[in-house]
């Protein structure tokens, strides 16, 4: 049974942007990547961020860095500053904007 790349029993926004970092940096080549309240029906806590446009995702691929530690904190800095215009709500109208919806 194929199990697809991913990160669960994720409780805060810290442990949230950790483990997207890491699931970015070690996933380079996914395009996008989507997010799911567990406790949300139809679709409605679904969430995706496309990162083929993030200068410091697109950078990492063309340098193919190791993904050492410095450069996983590096690329969580950047993914918690770009998230809240970078992120679409699958429900914009039951979670009007990114912070509504991590909280």
């Amino acid at each position: 049974m194929p199990t697809p790349i991913s990160a669960y029993d994720i409780y805060d926004k810290n442990e949230f942007h950790n483990s997207l970092a890491r699931l970015v940096a070690n996933n380079l080549f996914i395009n996008t990547w989507l997010f799911k309240i567990d406790d949300e029906l139809n679709g409605r806590g679904h969430a995706s961020l496309h990162v083929e446009t993030i200068k410091t995702v697109v950078e990492l691929r063309k340098r193919k860095l190791e993904m050492t530690e410095a450069v996983i904190e590096k690329l969580g800095e950047v993914l918690k500053k770009v998230l809240a215009r970078k992120i679409k709500l699958a429900s914009p109208s039951l979670y009007r904007n990114w912070d509504e919806y991590i909280d």
